[in-house]
């Protein structure tokens, strides 16, 4: 049994800080005559594994065949991370690794959507103050017209 791996690394580029990349997969294949045993996989830093093709650990991979896993990046922290995917089986060498990396970017600022002079949201807005003022003048002239109509 030989286990050969579709990528020795993967980068899965830039994320942003609470998302989670597209799935990049690896195909997992016994290039050798006789069957493969995969005892596990475990894989380090913010990455996950996803089932494909793959049956849960531990299975058997019949000479000359294949099936595939999914790999996804979801940042816990902005920088780069890295990371290293590992397949444990009987094959000649004990275990197969694939080297990952991403890049994580920060979460977007978002904003109130509102338009301000002011730099940061306080109570000196002036804005804020002229909003206020205007509701407060609308809601007295309304009330006033209907006050004026009742009387007559």
């Amino acid at each position: 049994a030989a286990l050969a791996l579709s990528a020795s690394s993967l980068d899965f580029g830039s994320v942003r800080l609470g998302a989670t990349s597209a799935p990049l997969e690896v195909v997992l294949r016994n290039s050798g005559s006789g069957t493969l045993m995969v005892s596990g996989y475990q894989v380090s830093g913010p990455f996950a594994v996803q089932a494909r093709s793959c049956p849960a650990a531990p299975f058997v991979l019949a000479a000359g065949s294949a099936c595939t896993l999914a790999l996804v990046y979801a940042p816990q922290s902005q920088g780069t991370a890295t990371g290293v995917f590992e397949v444990q089986s009987d094959a000649a060498s004990s275990a197969a690794g694939v080297a990952l990396s991403g890049l994580a970017e920060p979460a977007p600022v978002v904003s109130s959507g509102g338009c301000s002079v002011a730099q940061e949201l306080s109570p000196l807005d002036p804005t804020l103050w002229i909003l206020s003022l205007a509701a407060g003048v609308i809601v007295w002239r309304r009330r006033r017209g209907v006050f004026a109509r009742c009387r007559q």
